[in-house]
């Protein structure tokens, strides 16, 4: 007797409510023969909870074991995405999250299709600002392999730390061999890669003005600048002699007069460096009388009325001319040069749009400014700016040591006294250091350069024309700053970067293949540091000294410079990926259009010929809530950690957990756009995943005891409800796959979060409850609704694992199947589900029944459906009505597909119309075109006190089918035989 008690105590652990224990069944104990949804998984974690639980599962699920076993088990095509490496400097943040995570849905997506995927995780680690924090703990006169130890540290010790929380957000990727641009492997790729560009013509030496960092102290390239859009800047009128006077000018003047071309400039500390004055062979000029000085100035003759505005004075025109006719040859003294004149040359740069239509000409400090001295054969002098933006002795000792950015400029204008007719303030964009944040400014330097001639420019754009681009609306500003970039300057005087492979015979450079081949040796041998510890005769050996055409008593230095950091990661296509070296895509920030992309797009088509990419993704950056870039000095940074693992007052600054932080980065931070974010929208993203938590949870409570391998009816033994919802799961399957191949996140969250809310939990759910909890365990109905939910389950979790890894992975932890909790999710493929599941006349139900449903639901309101009997009034024949019928063939039933839908006590079709009239007050129109009618009239029988269904036939007593599940079970008891099939333990193991 004590034996038939366990084993029918463990029958109603899973008829479970209460329970009825181990005692024997009685008529009020139903509630214990109930089969309510029972599942380990937990509905809501909260505090430490979430953050333990990330790490649970990532171990349990060997996420650090996936990309691994993705290499060697998936046998698809090749995919390679390829890292656009972080700068290994300070901790991460929400913009690496943004980039890392959306990489990750990426290529989880195509694991999942079987692809194999190529992902090597890298980093930036030379350059300025660990430059800087190397000499932040490092004496003023440390030697360069003392700074470049240090920075290597630093460098080493920030990569650790970000690997750390890229893998704690679930990145898969290769983490047991990331590439780092210091490595010796990579550096020796990057000096082969160099020479080649130098042989092929693209790398040259010249003095030319670059943009300089006077803070820093080195060259910087157009990708290295940021823009100040507050900016203030002088804004200056200055009158500069003629000398040489044109005849047309002498002839309305006379000969005592003093006549002077005026210009405007925003940077008055570059007046001392000028040596001409640029004018428009397209515009006419006038000679001007200003009162009451009566001062002579030549100007252009549409600018005189801003001129006017701003000297404040009366003009009078005295003379009109033709530019190019009249100014060529035409001379001024300039104040700094005394005794020297200097020319009047036409310039393609001069613009109408501000100043005095004539522009101040200084070859040293302006890209325009040196092209055109050049074409008319003006040879830029000694450049009077150090490198810490100071004036040098060539200035004169009024401005030697000034800083030209602050005392300079005001030093300029006080010795151009009464020649500055006007001066202000001029707010307007300004190039800035990215790293330094001050202000720059344009100094000739001799450095090294890519040659961006017409013909790279050209083959450049060709080649991008077979990139897609995403958004393709940042095409034309890609194609617009390749075009209007300068020659690439890849040198920078600091320590800590990749040497330029290059000796010095005095000013002449030499270098050769098997020289750099000697340097590349001795740095896979012993480190890049070579270039600064090795001797002379290490470095070159004599057979060099013949290769290079050097006597043995020549002799050499080695070059001081480095390359730029955008030429180390810009050749990162050909130190990382595998042949034929091409990624299927580059995924990073808007800013890369003028850095990285750039960059690698120039190296790869200079080399070889093509784009190193066929697709290129650019997302947005993040900004607060007020729509600023988040900074440290607004205090305005949202740290990722916080979302994931809280802040030090767990109920002030709760953890959200990975999935939280993955879902807002794919719902609101894939549509190429800058995405505002606050703790508001992180909240409400966490209700989001809350709400598949509990559908899923729903999914694994049905499913107790259930093994799809044993326990799961064919697609045609379904009932049509489980056909209708595999119907509407197909369509569900290829909307998500559709918008996560093609990498619109956001769609992909807004269509699993609609099928959740409204086909799973509003519809599917609310039909089936009545038979997964009242049917017999083992009957056909209750297989039929559980075979439907195992592939819901399944849909959802392959649907929503790209973007929430951490989740799927716990559904199949606590997943009653023991081939789901053995493998997991991504050891697993997505299969397309089958095309039977597509059907048309599912697609002729879904109008007519929800269009039901929303009426029976309007109508029945106040009491809800489940009181009333439901008659459906029509004419025979009446398409409306014969497609509902696919969910009830009977006339009149209690259990069907459409009570389980509308939730009503019966259904009964009526094929008259006539007959609406005896329902007189009670009809409700559902489709006036077919002239379908709905009636709701009080059922007339009882609640079932076991379903609570309003279906059996007297008070107080089971309905049909809860009395013949009873009896069945009490029958069971009274044999003795309670039925466990399998170790009940074991299936709950979860």
């Amino acid at each position: 007797m004590l034996l038939k008690i366990l084993r029918f105590s463990r029958v109603l652990n899973r008829y479970r409510l209460g329970c009825a224990g181990s005692r024997f069944l009685s008529r009020k104990s139903y509630a214990g023969t109930v089969l309510l949804p029972k599942t380990s998984f937990p509905q809501r974690l909260s505090g430490a909870k979430t953050s333990q639980r990330d790490d649970d599962i990532a171990k349990s699920a060997c996420f650090s074991e996936h990309y691994r076993w993705q290499r060697e088990h998936n046998r698809g095509p090749e995919f390679v995405l390829h890292d656009g490496p972080p700068y290994a400097n300070g901790d991460t943040h929400l913009g690496h999250a943004v980039n890392k995570i959306l990489k990750d849905i990426t290529i989880r997506c195509r694991s999942l299709r079987g692809d194999r995927i190529h992902f090597v995780p890298g980093w930036d680690c030379h350059g300025l600002p660990i430059e800087v924090k190397a000499l932040s703990s490092a004496d003023a006169s440390a030697a360069p392999t003392e700074i470049r130890s240090k920075a290597r540290k630093f460098a080493t010790a920030t990569i650790e730390k970000q690997m750390q929380s890229f893998q704690h957000w679930g990145v898969m990727a290769d983490w047991t061999q990331p590439y780092r641009t210091y490595d010796a492997e990579y550096v020796a790729e990057q000096l082969r890669a160099f020479y080649e560009l130098y042989e092929k013509g693209y790398v040259f030496r010249d003095y030319k003005p670059v943009y300089w960092s006077p803070s820093n102290k080195t060259a910087l390239a157009e990708a290295e600048l940021e823009y100040n859009p507050n900016h203030q800047s002088h804004s200056v009128f200055v009158a500069f002699p003629l000398v040489k006077v044109p005849e047309m000018i002498r002839a309305v003047i006379s000969e005592r007069s003093e006549v002077s071309v005026l210009i405007w400039t925003t940077t008055p500390w570059t007046l001392p460096a000028n040596q001409a004055v640029c004018f428009s062979t397209k515009h006419k000029y006038s000679v001007i009388r200003t009162d009451p000085a009566g001062t002579l100035l030549v100007v252009a003759s549409e600018m005189i009325p801003q001129v006017q505005g701003h000297l404040a004075q009366n003009t009078e025109v005295l003379l009109t001319f033709e530019g190019a006719d009249i100014l060529s040859g035409a001379t001024y003294s300039n104040p700094f040069r005394p005794g020297r004149e200097s020319p009047l040359v036409p310039g393609d740069h001069v613009t109408m749009d501000k100043g005095t239509g004539l522009v101040h000409s200084a070859p040293n400090h302006g890209f325009e400014d040196f092209q055109n001295a050049l074409k008319h054969g003006i040879t830029p002098e000694e450049c009077l700016v150090d490198e810490a933006g100071c004036f040098t002795a060539g200035a004169g000792d009024g401005l030697k040591g000034r800083s030209v950015l602050t005392e300079g400029s005001e030093a300029v204008l006080t010795t151009l006294g009464n020649r500055v007719l006007h001066r202000g303030v001029y707010t307007h964009s300004y190039p800035y250091d990215w790293r330094s944040k001050k202000p720059v400014i344009v100094r000739s330097s001799r450095q090294w350069f890519i040659n961006l001639d017409e013909n790279l420019r050209r083959r450049c754009l060709e080649c991008l024309k077979g990139v897609e681009i995403r958004p393709e609306s940042a095409r034309l500003m890609f194609e617009n700053q390749l075009m209007q970039r300068p020659h690439w300057c890849i040198s920078r005087q600091r320590h800590w970067g990749v040497p330029i492979p290059v000796l010095f015979s005095g000013e002449r450079p030499f270098t050769s293949k098997k020289f750099v081949d000697h340097v590349c040796n001795l740095v896979m041998e012993k480190g890049s540091d070579i270039w600064w510890t090795a001797t002379n005769e290490e470095l070159v050996p004599e057979s060099l000294r013949s290769e290079l055409k050097l006597d043995s008593g020549t002799e050499l230095r080695r070059g001081n410079d480095i390359m730029d950091i955008w030429l180390d990661s810009g050749l990162s296509w050909r130190a990382v990926l595998p042949e034929p070296q091409q990624s299927q895509l580059y995924l990073e920030g808007q800013d890369q259009v003028r850095g990285w992309f750039q960059s690698a797009l120039i190296t790869s088509v200079a080399l070889r010929g093509q784009a190193p990419y066929k697709q290129l993704y650019m997302h947005g950056f993040t900004l607060d809530s007020k729509g600023r870039k988040m900074s440290k000095s607004l205090g305005n940074v949202v740290d990722p950690a916080k979302i994931t693992k809280g802040g030090k007052n767990l109920d002030k600054e709760p953890a959200y957990g990975v999935d939280v932080l993955r879902w807002w980065v794919a719902m609101h931070a894939s549509s190429n756009d800058n995405v505002a974010v606050s703790m508001h929208v992180i909240a409400e993203c966490r209700e989001n995943v809350t709400k598949l938590r509990n559908t899923l949870r729903f999914c694994l409570g049905g499913l107790l005891h259930f093994d799809d391998r044993r326990d799961a009816l064919s697609y045609d033994q379904l009932l049509p409800v489980d056909q209708l919802m595999l119907h509407l799961l197909h369509r569900f399957h290829f909307r998500v796959t559709e918008c996560l191949e093609d990498m619109r996140y956001n769609h992909a969250c807004a269509a699993i979060l609609n099928f959740v809310v409204n086909e799973a939990s509003s519809f599917y759910f609310s039909a089936i409850k009545d038979r997964l909890y009242c049917d017999a365990e083992t009957s056909v109905a209750r297989r039929s609704c559980q075979t439907a939910l195992s592939h819901v389950l399944d849909s959802l979790v392959f649907s929503m694992a790209p973007i929430l890894p951490h989740l799927s992975e716990e559904v199949y932890y606590h997943h009653a199947s023991p081939a789901r909790f053995e493998t997991g999710v991504f050891r697993r493929s997505w299969h397309p589900p089958p095309s039977e599941w597509n059907r048309a006349e599912f697609e002729a139900l879904e109008g007519p029944l929800f269009q039901l449903r929303n009426v029976v639901n309007k109508a029945a309101s106040k009491g809800g459906p489940k009181s009333y009997d439901l008659n459906i009034i029509s004419q025979r024949g009446c398409q409306f009505v014969d497609s509902l019928r696919v969910l009830q063939p009977e006339t009149t039933a209690v259990h069907s597909g459409l009570t389980d839908v509308l939730q009503v006590a019966s259904v009964t079709f009526i094929d008259d119309v006539q007959l609406s009239k005896k329902y007189e007050g009670e009809t409700t129109v559902v489709d006036e075109g077919e002239g379908v009618y709905a009636a709701l009239t009080p059922t007339k029988n009882w609640a079932c006190d076991r379903c609570r269904r309003n279906i059996s036939e007297t008070e107080g007593q089971l309905c049909a089918r809860c009395d013949q599940v009873y009896q069945q079970l009490q029958l069971k008891f009274d044999k003795g035989a309670a039925f466990v099939e399998e170790d009940d333990e074991q299936q709950l193991k979860g």
